[in-house]
């Protein structure tokens, strides 16, 4: 019945139902954007939606799972440098599978894809800015993200401190920048207690070759630059008490992949460090470890983040990387400064002190539970995508009705 309703009164406003929505972002390989990109794809209403997933730098192994969810994908290969052929490429694209509203992921993705959504005239345009990373240090990058907001519709960011940056920083109009936080399921990270998935957690601790009284620090994290994993071992190889308790499970893959294995080679922590690449398997990655870190020189509001908390497990952060202000140190985790000695006594404070840890992680897992659950997100953007499409079916409505035209379908 609800659905009913929903097809006819936007069919009166001159909306076709569903609402097509392509998302734009520059690969499906690994890393936040695009978990969020997947995640959003198994909750979106398809009632009320059709979602596409564009790739403009080639797909990856979660577009994989984008298709068999059954949604539509499509993957074009950018030319290096400035490649205009491909804002024609898009538009192309864009007005054939005729998409009432374009969403983008940080500022490359809407750069190609904005100029391209408006050249097809595509009624809706949106962004979500994930990060800062490669805006604060470079003015081109600003003037640009000024110019893309005048031809945006609205533009996300995932915090407060991302909102904020993008009014004061980088002028642009408070009314159309607005904070819709990300969102994780969190019923993937509940804690159980079966003997059948201790079992489990006991064999993937085998299978991983973590000594019984090693404790485990994990970091899911793209290996990029950015995410500063080089600082997170220079800590382990600070203290031989860390190197003989402490077990780092790095999670993710990417550029340094070499370079990291290199330096953990050379700082002699071969027999604590396991690079796992991609995995699927992060809820139990989690349950097994005894602290998150996160040491990053910037972050938006990371999910590794927000599953972690989800899972209750112990959250150690550098200033830097709380950007979001999520963990309030000593309440519901450890802010450290962004240096190796402050992380390594971070960690050693923790294997000093498990149980005032464990407290803090379960505050954390409340905070995740009553403000950061997916279904609050999915509501916002969804919410956000009827409003737009209603705004503008209601101006066409108007422009019709002073043109003389009064066929609203």
């Amino acid at each position: 019945m609800a659905s009913t309703l929903f097809k006819t009164t936007l069919s009166r406003l001159g909306v076709r139902v569903p609402i097509r929505v392509a998302h734009i972002t520059l690969n499906m390989r690994t890393g936040g954007i695009e978990n969020f990109i997947l995640n959003f794809s198994r909750k979106i209403d398809r009632i009320r939606f059709e979602l596409t997933v564009g790739c403009l730098d080639g797909g990856g192994v979660l577009l994989d799972d984008i298709d068999r969810l059954g949604h539509k994908s499509f993957v074009l290969s950018r030319r290096p440098g400035l490649d205009l052929s491909l804002i024609f490429e898009l538009a192309k694209k864009f007005r054939k599978a005729g998409y009432h509203i374009i969403h983008t992921h940080n500022q490359a993705s809407h750069f190609y894809a904005g100029l391209a959504a408006r050249l097809a005239g595509v009624p809706c345009l949106i962004t979500t800015e994930h990060s800062r990373h490669h805006i604060d240090l470079k003015l081109r990058r600003r003037i640009e993200k000024f110019f893309l907001s005048r031809i945006t519709d609205a533009w996300i960011t995932v915090s407060a401190d991302l909102a904020h940056a993008a009014v004061q920083k980088d002028g642009l109009s408070r009314a159309k920048v607005a904070v819709i936080p990300n969102g994780i399921d969190t019923d993937l990270f509940s804690i159980t207690e079966s003997p059948e998935h201790k079992k489990h957690l006991n064999e993937l601790r085998g299978s991983l070759e973590i000594q019984q009284d090693a404790r485990v620090a994990i970091i899911v994290a793209r290996l990029d630059p950015v995410k500063n994993h080089s600082m997170l071992l220079r800590a382990l190889s600070s203290s031989e008490l860390l190197k003989r308790r402490v077990c780092l499970l790095i999670v993710g893959d990417g550029e340094l992949r070499d370079e990291l294995t290199n330096l953990s080679r050379n700082l002699g922590l071969e027999r604590c460090v396991r690079f796992l690449g991609l995995r699927r398997d992060i809820p139990d990655l989690l349950a097994l470890s005894d602290l998150f870190v996160l040491c990053s020189h910037t972050e938006g509001l990371p999910l590794s983040l927000l599953e972690a908390m989800a899972a209750k497990v112990p959250v150690l952060i550098t200033r830097p990387a709380n950007k979001a202000r999520l963990i309030m140190d000593g309440r519901n985790g450890r802010v450290v400064d962004h240096s190796s000695e402050a992380l390594g006594q971070g960690i050693l404070e923790l294997l000093e002190a498990q149980s005032k840890f464990a407290s803090f992680a379960e505050k954390a897992a409340e905070l995740i539970s009553e403000s950061y659950a997916i279904d609050s997100m999915m509501h916002r953007y969804e919410k956000l995508y009827l409003d737009l499409c209603d705004g503008i079916a209601k101006t066409s409505k108007e422009m019709r009705l002073n043109s003389g035209d009064c066929h609203l379908a």
